[in-house]
């Protein structure tokens, strides 16, 4: 068997176990050994492999050193300098700054994939998986609507497989019926905003109409507000984002979607979180919507005490939401902004700027796959803005396939 092929079969298998970790795992509890869980040796295996590959097959361009440059600039001042200025221990600031230590090797990671014809496949296993997802959540909603005593028994049962070392009354898999609701959310959840995107594209592509009523169906028994707005926002950010590359072009295009993404979207979700605004819609719930509101008002005042540099990766502000991890909150894009600040901000914009043109190829003649790739970045983004789902493994990964979906639909089309 040629060495490519061995090469692209172990890293098919690899996406392919990693996948279902984090969609099936939980919070990855399970495996942990010597601090580290099974999803993070893969993924730390899955990062080598990309990396070698990249630097055997691929050659290194001006962009993408200049897109190292910067994302290592950005690692060293807002993880390790700023933070080191305001006291911020060091362990704090490398744990809440891994997804950039991640984006070092996103190029490296979408180059492998494609160039040696590992995502082809694997493309076909991700939607199979949170095909899969997606219908295990609408059983497991079913179940407890027919069964809730067996129901609550198994879920508790299930904690106990994956989560074997959590505090009474800790835990990730937030699976519960509570005055008749149910509501069904783990870590890997939040993967159906993906399987949402890949069963919208086939309606738009193909007119496949099933795939799509299974991912609403899902995201439906998750009553999670912010997947839910997600998926309304993702619809219309669709509709109007092609209508605007047909009238204005890419160039307008990226301009609307860059201020949305990195500020539009954040301001009016700050104002929603008004407790007293989502009763008036009737969408609150008193203790969560409290809590982020005084995180809101906390940031604020910790945002304005360094607006332009931030207080660093790391840095918690007047409210601890935990105690294990003070830097984390629900409202996380507001706390990242407190954290690198306006400076940190335009800088993280100018490398994902870079990203995009490192995968540059589509054009204004796609005007579907660039407004489809679009939302899903702003429905996770939004998604992110009252949940810390970007700050994590998932998100990290989450982010890898949007960017190697980006690049693999610039040199194929299906």
């Amino acid at each position: 068997m040629p060495l490519r092929k061995i090469y692209s079969s172990i890293f098919l298998a690899l996406l392919v176990v990693f996948t279902l970790e984090i969609a099936f795992g939980a919070a990855g509890k399970w495996s942990e050994a010597f601090g580290f869980s099974f999803r993070k040796y893969i993924f730390l295996t899955l990062i080598a492999i990309s990396a070698s590959g990249a630097m055997a097959k691929a050659r290194i361009g001006y962009k993408n050193l200049i897109y190292l440059f910067l994302i290592t600039f950005f690692i060293l001042i807002w993880v390790f300098f700023v933070p080191g200025g305001h006291g911020i221990p060091l362990h704090d600031s490398i744990n809440d700054g891994q997804i950039f230590f991640g984006m070092i090797f996103i190029v490296a990671f979408a180059s492998s994939v494609i160039k040696f014809d590992v995502y082809k496949n694997y493309r076909a296993w991700l939607y199979r998986i949170l095909q899969c997802l997606a219908i295990v959540h609408i059983v497991l909603y079913a179940f407890g609507w027919l069964r809730p005593d067996e129901f609550l028994a198994v879920i508790e049962k299930a904690r106990d497989v994956l989560e074997p070392f959590r505090m009474p009354g800790e835990t990730s898999i937030l699976i519960s019926i509570e005055d008749g609701m149910i509501r069904i959310f783990w870590g890997g959840t939040i993967l159906l905003l993906l399987y949402f995107y890949f069963a919208f594209r086939r309606l738009v592509l193909y007119r496949e109409w099933l795939g799509l009523c299974v991912a609403v169906l899902a995201i439906l028994t998750t009553a999670t507000r912010s997947m839910l707005l997600a998926i309304i926002f993702f619809c219309a950010y669709f509709v109007f984002s092609h209508f605007l590359l047909k009238m204005r072009g890419l160039k307008m295009f990226f301009v609307f979607s860059f201020f949305l993404l990195m500020f539009l979207q954040t301001i009016p979700v700050i104002a929603m979180a008004d407790p007293s605004f989502l009763k008036v819609l009737g969408l609150s719930r008193a203790v969560s919507d409290d809590l982020r509101f005084e995180q809101i008002n906390a940031l604020h005042q910790a945002m304005l005490g360094n607006p332009w540099f931030g207080n660093g990766m790391g840095a918690s502000a007047e409210i601890v939401r935990s105690p294990e991890a003070p830097w984390s909150y629900e409202m996380s894009i507001y706390a990242l902004y407190m954290k690198i600040g306006i400076f940190g901000a335009l800088f993280l914009g100018c490398c994902f700027y870079l990203l995009a043109c490192i995968g540059r190829g589509m054009n204004a003649e796609n005007k579907s796959e660039i407004a489809l790739l679009g939302a899903l970045i702003l429905a996770l983004n939004f998604c992110s803005n009252t949940n810390p789902f970007l700050f994590s493994i998932i998100g990290l990964f989450f982010i890898y396939i949007i960017y190697v979906e980006y690049a693999f639909l610039v040199e194929n089309k299906d």
